[in-house]
């Protein structure tokens, strides 16, 4: 065969090879179309079929949406007017309040003026009352004083004790001069200075707070203290 370039060989092994491997991809074709034709079709046209039933029904539901839409957009139309007047009237209304408002303002005007002279009227009394309070604030009162009041208190407790005891104690049968009466009248002399030296520390501590809770007082009025 062919122009003196030597015979061309036909190799049929090959051919038959191809052949084989062409059949065999027909073959598995052909399998899956008929899997497809089984299985896979007759899900398809049911679902089609489905679809098709359902169609009226979604065209029918969006004209219905469509017709309520439309109701509504009636409706509003329909309710604009009132609407419309109801906010006229608050307009109205909030106007005729204003006015009033303008109508008692004179008489709101005259009432703050007549308090504002009321108040005017007591400021004299008021500054007075304040400069007596930060006088007796800053002034106090006197630590030495209180300490002596209580002293006295103490020494008129203990006043008749003494004489008290001694009739007691002669009518018990007890000698003036013994050791008895002697210790007697230590215990008490010891108990009234005691209670002296209680009684003046209260006294000087009270007296100390009462001066430092004044001097807080007179600083919340604004006053400035120095020492």
């Amino acid at each position: 065969m062919g122009g003196g370039g030597g015979e061309q060989k036909i190799d049929y092994a090959y051919n038959r090879r191809m052949a084989q491997v062409a059949e065999r991809q027909q073959d598995i074709a052909d399998y899956y179309t008929d899997f497809w034709k089984e299985n896979n079709a007759p899900l398809e046209q049911q679902k089609i079929a489905a679809n098709m039933q359902l169609l009226p029904k979604m065209t029918e539901s969006e004209e219905s949406s469509l017709d309520l839409q439309t109701a509504q957009n009636k409706a509003g139309l329909g309710l604009l007017p009132q609407q419309t007047e109801a906010q006229r009237s608050s307009y109205e209304l909030q106007a005729a309040q204003n006015e009033a408002g303008l109508g008692l303002l004179p008489k709101q005007t005259e009432l703050a003026g007549a308090q504002l002279d009321s108040r005017l009227g007591l400021l004299p009394k008021t500054t007075k009352a304040a400069d007596k309070f930060l006088n007796q604030s800053l002034t106090g009162v006197n630590v030495a004083d209180r300490m002596g009041q209580a002293t006295a208190s103490v020494a008129h407790q203990y006043k008749d004790a003494a004489a008290s005891t001694a009739r007691q104690m002669g009518r018990m049968g007890s000698n003036p001069s013994s050791a008895r009466m002697l210790n007697t009248m230590g215990n008490m002399n010891m108990q009234r200075a005691k209670a002296t030296a209680f009684g003046k520390e209260t006294a000087r501590r009270n007296a100390e707070d009462e001066n430092y809770n004044r001097l807080s007082q007179a600083t919340s009025f604004g006053l400035g203290l120095t020492s």
